[in-house]
């Protein structure tokens, strides 16, 4: 079942309609930020503080069931406001909770560390799509709080304002199993997932998953699941966001989109001999005047489009060679291994996504 994903930068409508409130396109002199800061300060703000002793101020709440209530009886867009100053974390008790319109923060504070909140086994989160506000989300339980996705459509969640979401239990915080449906998670200004005991996005056959980085966004390894015949979309709009595709736990089909953003800032090592274990996106600088040595590729799984360049700085004619060694059952060209053995040769490899680095 293909799934195509187009960006369109000129049309702000197009872009917000594939993940809503995740850009800084300009609209005439006003930009997104501030059209998302204007509604936040359009809503009707509720604040869990556990642990608080009465009397209360009228919008603030020391149980959730009775804050859940208070805020479904108002209509229009409104804000949970964490505050874990007295008992930390905040805890979200097991029930089906509406969040249709509703946004949760913490504070508007990117450097403070952020309110700490955990959410339960048993917690069912509907139209659960806006976090900010330096907010930290534990999962502690196995049932995903987020599952309501729909045939045929796009659901866009967004995480920004240094929020994250971890799983420290046995199952994943956000789960597509919906045949024919599109997840679309978005990551802006330090958004990220964090890794954890279990991944935070799971993607079951049939159904495919997005996850697109912005501003300073973070997709950490090991934090991305799916089963054989998911698909995964992955698209870097910025070069200060990154997606770490070391997700061992993905087995469908990945698509790139945007990932040569991070040729921008590669790293860069310097080796002279014995044995180099290379990271993506790194150029392996070797002198080959003495001795020999070996560059070890990273797994290509999961890492189409990844690269290493391999260089011999050295000028004269080396008495060295620079041996390329894939990992694991990987090869290099087909091949076992590869090998660098003239002065100024350099090397460009490029995964195929499963188990073959390409020479260029």
């Amino acid at each position: 079942m293909p799934f195509t994903v187009k960006f369109d930068p000129t049309s702000v409508s197009k872009q917000a309609a594939i993940i809503p409130d995740a850009t800084e396109t300009t609209v005439g002199l006003v930009t997104l930020s501030t059209v998302r800061a204007l509604a936040a300060a359009n809503r009707t703000v509720f604040v869990f503080r556990p642990g608080a002793a009465p009397p209360l101020a009228s919008n603030v709440y020391n149980d959730w069931a009775t804050l859940m209530a208070a805020c479904d009886a108002v209509q229009g867009l409104r804000t949970i406001e964490f505050d874990d100053s007295i008992v930390s974390p905040c805890v979200v008790p097991a029930g089906t909770w509406n969040m249709d319109g509703v946004f949760w923060t913490g504070s508007f504070n990117t450097i403070n560390p952020g309110m700490l909140v955990k959410v339960v086994e048993g917690v069912v989160l509907l139209k659960f799509r806006e976090i900010g506000g330096a907010i930290n989300i534990t999962f502690t339980g196995t049932t995903p709080p987020v599952t309501d996705f729909v045939t045929g459509k796009q659901t866009g969640i967004n995480l920004r304002e240094a929020s994250s979401l971890q799983c420290t239990g046995a199952g994943p915080f956000i789960r597509n199993s919906v045949p024919g449906a599109v997840a679309a998670v978005s990551f802006d200004q330090f958004g990220r997932f964090v890794a954890g005991a279990s991944p935070v996005f799971d993607i079951a056959a049939g159904s495919a998953g997005i996850v697109a980085v912005f501003d300073v966004g973070n997709v950490e390894p090991n934090t991305i699941s799916g089963a054989p015949g998911s698909q995964w979309v992955t698209v870097v709009l910025a070069s200060s966001g990154f997606i770490d595709m070391t997700q061992p736990a993905f087995l469908g089909t990945v698509n790139n989109n945007n990932l040569s953003l991070q040729r921008l800032t590669p790293s860069s090592s310097i080796i002279v001999s014995g044995t180099y274990s290379a990271s993506r996106n790194e150029i392996v600088q070797c002198n080959l005047t003495t001795s020999n040595s070996t560059v070890v590729l990273p797994p290509a799984f999961n890492a189409r489009g990844m690269w290493v360049v391999v260089k011999n700085i050295n000028t004269a004619v080396p008495t060295g060679a620079v041996t390329i060694a894939p990992t694991g059952g990987d090869t290099v060209d087909s091949s076992p291994t590869g090998l660098l053995d003239t002065a100024l040769q350099s090397r460009t490899y490029v995964s195929d996504g499963v188990s073959n680095w390409m020479a260029i």
